[in-house]
């Protein structure tokens, strides 16, 4: 790192922008801080995959039926997609959402119940370091 004024928030984000891997959007922590509302949303990956059916038949109708409800359904405002996927060749994807209401995303899993839905909290990579470094610290100053 060279530079003694550098911290390791600049290096992993020196990394990470190298290999176009890291976009400048950061949480506002201050508003955080201040218990600002929506500042407190939390980023899932959303896993989704179609439930088992009968026959071929049934389904085609659940894939029709997901697609009619598709193309009518709105975001709710409560929730940023910040990348929407469909895995290649299978009636299943991955979504990585941002929001603090999960009646919301509750509400989203119901409306396209042909699908098994799995949510699981993630954290950026700049925010995940920064927590890592300070249970460090702090575990190490333990005696």
């Amino acid at each position: 790192m060279g530079n003694s004024s550098a911290t390791i928030g600049d290096f992993v984000n020196g990394f990470l922008s190298s290999w176009g891997l890291y976009t400048s959007r950061q949480p506002d922590r201050e508003a955080r801080r201040n218990n600002v509302k929506g500042a407190c949303s939390v980023k899932y990956l959303s896993t989704w995959w179609p439930r088992p059916a009968g026959t071929a038949a049934d389904y085609k109708q659940m894939q029709q039926r997901i697609l009619e409800l598709f193309q009518k359904w709105q975001v709710p405002e409560t929730i940023v997609f910040h990348q929407f996927l469909v895995r290649v060749g299978e009636f299943g994807g991955y979504a990585v959402i941002e929001t603090d209401d999960l009646p919301a995303v509750h509400q989203m899993a119901t409306v396209f119940a042909g699908f098994h839905v799995r949510l699981e909290p993630v954290l950026d990579i700049m925010d995940a370091v920064s927590a890592e470094l300070q249970a460090l610290a702090w575990r190490d100053s333990v005696v």
